[in-house]
This record gives structure tokens, C-alpha cells and sequence, in this order.
């Protein structure tokens, strides 16, 4: 891994999503037979969506991206007040996080999703300019999905049509 990318996106109690475990489980993929290493995507929720973007843009594996409720800068979030890092489970690493600027320097498609419950996330970074910013190699799209929470329920209603969203979304950029 590259030194300037943080070791740690999450505290290792609930939740337990760090670039190691990330590359553990992609060179356990990576072993897998019937895997093609040139078609891995991520799907990653809040600091996960942190994680695979530090992870993305360190280099391969990972060839698209779906991030959910990840805010575009985790230090905005922190400075306006919209997180706390004592009380979100926020790794104290994370104020340095800002996925905006880590985005402008991928060339991986990349979908940002939020919930009804992530406006406030969204709110912190001008998401419009972040987006436009971006290097026009990479293909960039965001959704806000009303009455979604910031995370997955699989007992909502919608749920069906977000699985089709997001493995359309895999299937048309791996």
C-alpha cells in the first residue's frame, strides 16, 4: 500500500473495515479459479465506501466502484458538525479522509448513493463540483433514494430495485 493513503478507515470493534481486510479478501479472490481478475468491483458502505476508494486508488484490483452513504469528505462532516468522531464510530484517522479529493484521482467508474437519512453527508461537499472534477476517464453518477436509510435494509420495499441498480451497474462497467 502506499504510505500516503491511511492505514485504518474504520475502528476494529463493529466495524471492521480496514485496507488490510480489504486486500485479505481480495487475494482470497484472487485465488478463486473461476474469478476474473480484471472484472472486481467494490461495494462499499460508509467508511467501507471510504475504504475502497483509498483502495481503488491505489492501484488494481478493483475496476468499479458502488459507495453508499460514503459523505465526499469526512473532514467537512467533522469541521460542520455533521459527525463526531468520538460518538460515529469514526476512526480518528478519518478527518483526514476526503473521499472528493481521492476521487478526482481515480480513473474507476464510481456510483455514489445516498439515503434519505445522508443528506446531511451530501450537504457537506458540494457534490455537484466534486463530480465534475473528476478526470473524464472515469464515469461518475449519484443517486439520493428517498426513504432509504444510510444503510442497507433488506426489508425495504425498494430493496429489489437497488440490488438490479447496483449489478447493472457492475455489469456495465466491468
Amino acid at each position: 500500500r502506499d504510505p500516503a493513503f491511511p492505514r485504518s478507515e474504520g475502528q476494529r470493534t463493529e466495524q471492521i473495515v480496514t485496507l488490510e481486510d480489504l486486500d485479505s479478501a481480495l487475494r482470497f479472490f484472487l485465488t478463486v479459479s473461476c474469478v476474473n481478475s480484471g472484472r472486481i468491483g467494490a461495494f462499499g458502505l460508509s467508511v467501507g465506501g471510504a475504504a475502497a476508494v483509498f483502495h481503488a486508488a491505489a492501484g488494481p484490483p478493483l475496476r468499479s466502484l458502488v459507495l453508499w452513504g460514503t459523505p465526499p469528505s469526512y473532514t467537512e462532516c467533522i469541521e460542520k458538525g455533521v459527525l463526531d468522531p468520538r460518538d460515529s464510530g469514526v476512526d480518528p484517522n478519518s478527518r483526514f479522509l476526503n473521499i472528493s479529493d481521492v476521487l478526482r484521482e481515480i480513473t474507476q467508474p464510481v456510483l455514489l448513493i445516498g439515503g434519505t437519512e445522508d443528506v446531511a453527508f451530501f450537504a457537506c461537499a458540494d457534490q455537484e463540483r466534486n463530480l465534475k472534477t473528476l478526470k473524464t476517464a472515469t464515469t461518475a453518477m449519484s443517486l439520493r433514494i428517498g426513504g432509504a436509510g444510510h444503510g442497507i435494509d433488506a426489508a425495504h420495499t425498494s430493496f429489489p430495485i437497488w440490488s438490479q441498480l447496483v449489478s447493472a451497474w457492475f455489469g456495465a462497467t466491468l
